[in-house]
């Protein structure tokens, strides 16, 4: 290995936190048309100075561009950095943005060994199961039909987190008669809001436990 190719591999996580903060104000979402610095500042609610330093790095790594005095997105960062894009992913990158300070924590839990106490966040579970449903979108119809939904009449996807999987089942068998979902009660509420957004048309069912202790239910025809 190269001295430059190890230098870019211990400078990467600056490159890392400037698409994290970039998405967590949502900078994406208002360069989908050109914007100049005080208009982005302005729309964004951050300083001018602080805007312009985060624009110069997002420009030298390419995922916006800059034309005379306005910036807009490059064409990678409206296929995957955008709300409401098919191929959106900036929720899984949410999530990764809030383990940023447990990563930071790295050298004192190799000194005493002790995991890192990790209070439950509501919020980054969110970003977790949304982004696992980012991920999911495109790979489920794939994922079933290779599996085949022929003659399966009652199906559970087994800590399916955001149900993306458990919907695609309901979709392609023959007979929705039955899909349940079993996950934490505080997924299957995430679960939920993607199924009535996502899941038009498609009826789901939902059991909320740990199921490494409690029941998930019987008559299963298909377990994932």
């Amino acid at each position: 290995m190269k001295f430059e190719e190890l230098a870019y591999i211990w400078r990467g996580f600056q490159q890392s936190r400037v698409i994290l903060t970039a998405v967590e104000l949502g900078v994406f979402n208002k360069l989908t048309k050109p914007k100049t610095l005080k208009e982005a500042a302005r729309s964004l609610k951050t300083s001018l100075r602080g805007t312009e330093i985060l624009f110069k790095a997002l420009t030298s790594i390419k995922v916006i561009k800059k034309s005379g005095k306005k910036y807009t997105n490059a064409a990678m960062a409206n296929r995957h950095f955008v709300k409401g894009s098919p191929e959106y992913y900036g929720d899984f990158i949410l999530w990764h943005a809030s383990t940023w300070q447990g990563w930071s924590n790295l050298t004192e839990v190799v000194k005493t060994g002790e995991p890192l106490a990790r209070p439950r966040d509501t919020k980054s579970l969110e970003s977790l199961i949304m982004g696992m449903h980012n991920l999911s979108t495109k790979r489920a119809p794939e994922l079933i039909k290779a599996i085949g939904m022929g003659g399966v009449t009652h199906a559970l996807d087994l800590g399916g987190g955001p149900g993306t999987n458990a919907l695609e089942m309901a979709r392609q068998m023959d007979k929705a008669d039955k899909v349940t979902l079993f996950d934490y009660p505080e997924t299957l509420k995430i679960a939920r809001r993607i199924a009535r957004a996502d899941g038009k048309g498609v009826k789901l069912n939902y059991k909320g436990g740990d199921f490494t202790c409690d029941s998930i239910g019987n008559s299963y025809d298909l377990i994932l």
